[in-house]
């Protein structure tokens, strides 16, 4: 049987459509159609995907003395901090 999905062209998606595939490219929005058409699919923020990598630097950067300089540095509270720095002694 024909790829039907081959034939689609970009003109043949409405606004959205054409919206995403500017974003990703047709071959993916191709394959994503193909691979997750149909389901809901959930993006997250870009803050809950990097907080564990900016918790693990401030943890790294903690000199036992610096809380508001990171509280400063990373626009957190330095309750924040310390809560980030508590942590580091439970992992």
């Amino acid at each position: 049987m024909e790829d039907i999905l081959q034939r689609l062209r970009y003109e043949d998606l409405n606004q959205e459509q054409q919206d995403f595939a500017d974003l990703v490219g047709l071959d993916i929005f191709k394959e994503l159609v193909r691979k997750c058409g149909g389901t809901y699919m959930y993006i997250p923020k870009e803050d809950n995907i990097t907080r564990p990598i900016r918790n693990a630097m401030i943890k790294a950067e903690f000199t036992g003395s610096n809380v508001k300089e990171l509280a400063k540095k990373y626009q957190l509270s330095e309750v924040q901090i310390r809560s980030i720095i508590a942590l580091k002694s439970k992992s």
